[in-house]
């Protein structure tokens, strides 16, 4: 067993298709990682906080996860954490 087939590296149309500028039709569309190396991560917490809806915890999760991806020495990776009240 290798390893896993690497994703497609072309643009991934999803969604409806729409007129874009010039009056051209365009779709959404992502495009998947390559797995080239760099390791990332981005962490986002928001509670909410005084909304309808508040949340409890996302701020300390995404402390903890940041902590948890960094906890080795060795560990090199690009991270953002993003936290909001």
């Amino acid at each position: 067993m290798g390893p896993p087939p690497r994703p497609p590296a072309g643009n991934q149309n999803y969604g409806p298709q729409f007129q874009g500028a010039n009056q051209q039709n365009s779709q959404a569309f992502f495009q998947y990682s390559q797995c080239n190396g760099k390791k990332k991560a981005l962490c986002i917490g928001i509670n909410y906080i005084g909304q309808k809806n508040e949340l409890s915890g996302c701020i300390n999760d995404a402390n903890n996860i940041q902590h948890f991806l960094c906890r080795k020495p060795t560990s090199q990776i690009t991270l953002a954490v993003q936290v909001h009240d």
